[in-house]
């Protein structure tokens, strides 16, 4: 029954047309503005006007005031907007938000507290050392959520004076934490959502060293060739529209050498029949939005063989991400959008965890070089 109600509940990613660019959305005008001008020139952008997009390469990686290095180059980018300086557009398209994460977007403007302390920087299962002393307290699963991203930039052999690609970033709480924990790194956020870019750069204000993140796409990465040391995909993979696309483009703009590093729910082949339907359309049409848990570990050892990487690490934790529901489950009353969705995929979730169907993994793949 749980399994029939979670497939009539999960919803989809809808993609529209419809939108205004970041700057028109927050009331600026592009080139009739004189500190919008400064701040282009600031960063060493070109200058645009209108909306069209930039006719000539931008960094991808926006110069740092004290270093004069461009690092990787990315086509076709329009310049950030004046409120949020370190966001690069370089889709025109407005993407509607997936539901749990407009609602994320409704509690936290609405200063929920403990949304605001367990989802202020990340948007992801906690990890927990010893799940058997786990608390529910929302600073806790901050801490945990901080604790998941570590563990899997441990695995991926993080060292400073990187170049560091956080694809599907969200808030930017990852790369905060590798900011904080490494000297002379090269940080890029990148997310295909523009709202979650604008929290995340909100979330940055009291930072010296600041991070540029990039409206885009993670299956066609706006990046040139050997571009990065590593790239992240903490917990978003499954809402990518395809793997393979993503993993190729990973391995083009990952430096020799370089390690592809994500955590993905993945499914036995026995429960993967079942989460292949909960992929189709109306079972897709729930709270977390449109995911694709079918690729088996094994898919993943094809899928990295076939492009030509190797694989690194297979780490499952999922005993550790276990007291996440615990949490979630607190947070039920807060819930307004799709809450019955929401309390339904969340269950079975939790159960195909707990019974081994759904194993939480980090897995680290390493290009040759």
């Amino acid at each position: 029954m749980a399994l029939c109600g979670v497939m009539a509940s999960i919803g989809g990613l809808h993609h529209t047309a419809r939108g205004l660019e970041v700057a028109m959305r927050h009331g600026t005008r592009h080139g009739s503005d004189e500190k919008l001008r400064a701040v282009y020139a600031q960063w060493g952008m070109v200058s645009i006007l209108g909306l069209q997009p930039a006719p000539a390469e931008v960094p991808c990686e926006l110069p740092r005031r004290t270093s004069d290095r461009a690092g990787c180059r990315t086509l076709a980018a329009t310049p950030p907007s004046y409120r949020f300086p370190d966001v690069v557009m370089t889709q025109r398209r407005f993407l509607r938000p997936l539901p749990y994460f407009a609602e994320l977007e409704r509690l936290l403007e609405a200063e929920e507290p403990a949304i605001r302390s367990a989802f202020g920087r990340h948007v992801h299962w906690g990890y927990w050392p010893d799940p058997a002393r786990a608390g529910t307290g929302a600073g806790e699963f901050e801490r945990a959520a901080d604790a998941l991203s570590l563990e899997l930039c441990r695995l991926a052999e993080l060292d400073d004076g990187q170049r560091i690609l956080d694809a599907g970033c969200g808030f930017g709480g990852t790369l905060r934490l590798i900011g904080e924990r490494h000297r002379d790194m090269r940080l890029t956020g990148l997310n295909i959502d523009r709202q979650q870019l604008w929290r995340a750069s909100d979330n940055q204000r009291d930072n010296v060293a600041r991070i540029p993140f990039v409206q885009g796409d993670a299956c066609q990465l706006p990046y040139s060739d050997a571009c990065f040391d590593r790239i992240l995909a903490v917990e978003c993979i499954f809402h990518f529209p395809d793997r393979r696309a993503f993993f190729q483009e990973a391995f083009r703009t990952l430096a020799p050498g370089g390690r592809l590093a994500l955590s993905d729910f993945v499914p036995s082949t026995l429960l993967r029949p079942a989460t292949a339907l909960i992929s189709l359309r109306p079972a897709s049409m729930g709270f977390y939005g449109d995911c694709d848990f079918t690729y088996t570990l094994e898919d993943y050892r094809r899928l990295a063989d076939g492009i030509g990487f190797r694989v690194g690490v297979e780490k499952d934790i999922t005993v550790n991400t276990l007291p996440t529901y615990r949490f979630l489950h607190t947070l039920a009353g807060v819930i307004r959008a799709r809450r019955l969705s929401a309390v339904a995929e969340t269950l079975f979730a939790e159960a195909a965890s707990r019974t081994g169907l759904l194993r939480y993994q980090l897995l680290v793949f390493e290009k040759p070089g």
